[in-house]
Order: C-alpha cells, then structure tokens, then sequence
C-alpha cells in the first residue's frame, strides 16, 4: 500500500507561548532576594518538585489505563495487559492521595492545603472513582466491552483534568531559583513524550476494536505528528519554542535509543492509519513496543531533570 504522508499540525511559535505560560511563575518586580529565598525554601520544605513531578505522571497514566483496557479486552498479551491495567490504576490512585494528604516515600511532606488545588483534585476523583468501580466488578478474564467503553469514553477527560492539576501544582510550588524557563519547557515536552506513547497505544487499539473508532482515528495522526516533532525538536533543539540540543552525551544516547523504539512499531502505527488491520501478533508488538518506548523516555525525563539541576 501507498504509506500516508502525516502532516504535520505542531505549532511551534504558539505551543512556545503556551508551555511558557504554564511552566514559568515569573517573579514581580518587587520581589527581593530574600522573598524568592523564602519561597525556594518552603517549595524545598513541602516537597514541591516531588507534587510536581508526580502530577505530571498522571497524564501518562490517564493513557496507559485505556491502553492496557483495550488490549486486555481485545485478549492482547492478556497477562501483560491485566497486570499494566491494575498497575496504572493503582498507582494513579496513590498519586492523587499522595498530592491530596502527603507521602513521605514520594517525597511529598504534609497535606495539600490550597482550596484551588484541592477542588482540582476532587474533580479527578469524580473521574477516577467510577472508573476503579467498573474494574473491581471484572478481577480475571478479558475486560467486558462495556468496561472498556467506559475508560474509552472516560479517559480524555481524566487527561484534561489532569493537565489542569499539573499547570496548578506548577503555579503554586515552581521553585523560582530551581529551573530554567529553556529547562522547564523541554521537561515538559520531554514528560509528554511519556504519555503520547500510551495514546497512540490506546487510539491503535480502539481502532482495531471498532469501539470509537472514528475519533480514534482521527486523533491517532495528531498524536502521531506530535510526538515525531517533538522527538526531533528534543534530539535536535527548537529555537521557536526555547528547546536547546541535548545537554549531555547520556541524552543523547537516550533518544536515540527512543527513536530506534519507534522506527520499530511507527511501520504498524502508519499501517493502521491507512485502513490496515493488524494481527494479534502484531497488535502485541505495537502495546508491548510503545511500553517500551515509555520506559526508555522516562530514563530520558530523569536525566534531563538531574542536568538541570547541574547547571544550579
């Protein structure tokens, strides 16, 4: 078959502005030393950068319950699915209460105590809660169709709800001394990565299990294109939206490593996107292989948060 030419959606100059805004607490005028002083000590002191860190796990998260759902469902590498299903769900879970009343283990000291961030975190509840229901009345076998369509129909909202927590919890505990505005941008973009492979994981299999296939369908190119031009904006730099080239030879590495795990299921992605059914098989390597792609960014978000802190 003739592969589809993407085009390419990805608004540089405008997506710059708007992670900048999200990511950067500017400091008034005013502000002394002594003032940014106090607020990097009481970010230290309630473990903001764990709140924030965290909360940008969710958005992955928010993508690998839907994923692993559908292929479960599906009867795609069921043990895999189940066990990534009940992972994902779980540790959501203790984010959301570790960000709501503490937890020491993550780092994250004491409960969340702004009313604004708290009525955030009620509005994921609201999300999640029927979603664990739903789960809990199916413990062994493949997922019913109705408990898939429910996370189907659930999951970009659990994922907006989640991007608004982030852009919160970044607004109230940014350490003004801790992050570049250059740096905070590509561990954004870098994070997001993340979870871009477990939408493509989930739009994929939806696709193939005819359950909101066309929306489906139509958000798989976005997120495809996203996340190859994001890929390259991080292995090569961005000047429009404030993206250097990798820091280090370890980063480097890293996303070439990301790029190699994507050449190998982009082919089945493209193929998909053309109309073109894929065997279990390899339905199996697209869900085990965008695993793979995940854990590989993850590896790469870490080492660019430990080069930020270098230039400190």
């Amino acid at each position: 078959m003739a592969i589809k030419r993407l085009k390419v959606r990805f608004k540089p100059a405008a997506t710059g502005v708007m992670l900048t805004m999200a990511l950067t607490t500017p400091l008034k005028a005013d502000e002394s030393s002594q003032v940014v002083a106090e607020k990097a000590n009481f970010v230290e002191q309630v473990g903001g950068e764990q709140r924030i860190n965290f909360s940008g796990k969710l958005r992955m998260l928010s993508q690998r319950m839907p994923a692993a759902a559908c292929n479960l469902h599906a009867g795609i590498v069921p043990s895999s699915s189940r066990d990534i299903l009940n992972g994902a769900l779980g540790e959501f879970e203790e984010i959301i209460a570790g960000l709501e009343h503490g937890d020491e283990g993550r780092g994250i000291y004491g409960p969340e105590e702004r009313h604004r961030t708290l009525r955030v975190i009620q509005e994921v509840h609201k999300i999640l809660d029927p979603i664990r229901s739903v789960i809990d009345q199916e413990h062994e076998g493949a997922l019913s169709r109705e408990a898939t369509e429910v996370l189907a129909d659930q999951n970009m909202e659990l994922l907006g709800i989640a991007k608004l927590l982030v852009s919160e919890l970044t607004g109230q505990y940014a350490n003004p001394v801790a992050l570049t505005q250059a740096d905070a941008i590509t561990i954004d973009i870098a994070g997001r990565q993340r979870m871009l492979t477990q939408k493509m994981s989930k739009e994929v299999c939806l696709i193939l299990s005819d359950i909101n296939a066309e929306g489906a369908q139509e958000a798989l190119e976005g997120t495809v294109n996203m996340f190859e031009v994001s890929l390259g904006a991080l292995r090569n730099g961005m000047d429009q939206v404030g993206i250097n080239p990798p820091p280090n030879q370890d980063i480097v590495d890293g996303l070439v490593q990301v790029q190699d795990d994507w050449e190998v299921v982009k082919p089945k992605i493209i193929a998909v996107l053309g109309g073109e059914s894929l065997s279990a098989e390899e339905r199996g390597l697209v869900f085990e292989g965008l695993s793979k792609t995940l854990k590989d960014m993850n590896t790469v978000v870490g080492m660019y948060a430990a080069a930020s802190k270098q230039d400190l």
